[in-house]
């Protein structure tokens, strides 16, 4: 059985496409996420991306917070704004940097910022 929020897959899928294309975050059908579920076969016509989860062929998911990491960024959303697919994976690739489980790189970054790198060994296995 595959695993439906495979990294290294949705990496592989990012290089493949061209790094200043823009995507609307806000639209579930042609988002960053929509169009790569779309891809590998998992999202349809009644397939729907929410803010903490999805829902795709094969059942509804929580969404990992490093995926919606990587399909928006850290910062506040902005009617409007596009974001490009190079962006997506220079954050995609931050994510699989990071060895530590379910927690988001992100978090890692912020803890780290907070404590002056004091939590870096604890957070991230050699």
């Amino acid at each position: 059985m595959r695993t439906i929020f495979d990294l290294h897959r949705l990496i592989a899928w990012l290089e493949m496409q061209p790094g200043d294309k823009e995507y609307c975050f806000e639209d579930t059908g042609n988002c960053l996420l929509g169009q790569y579920f779309k891809s590998i076969g998992e999202m349809d016509s009644e397939g729907f991306i929410g803010g903490t989860f999805i829902k795709l062929r094969s059942g509804t998911f929580d969404l990992p917070i490093s995926w919606r990491h990587i399909a928006r960024g850290r910062h506040v959303l902005t009617r409007g704004y596009n974001y490009t697919f190079g962006a997506a994976l220079k954050r995609a690739r931050k994510e699989s940097e990071c060895a530590c489980g379910s927690e988001s790189a992100w978090s890692h970054a912020s803890a780290n910022r907070s404590t002056g790198g004091a939590n870096q060994s604890a957070n991230h296995k050699a």
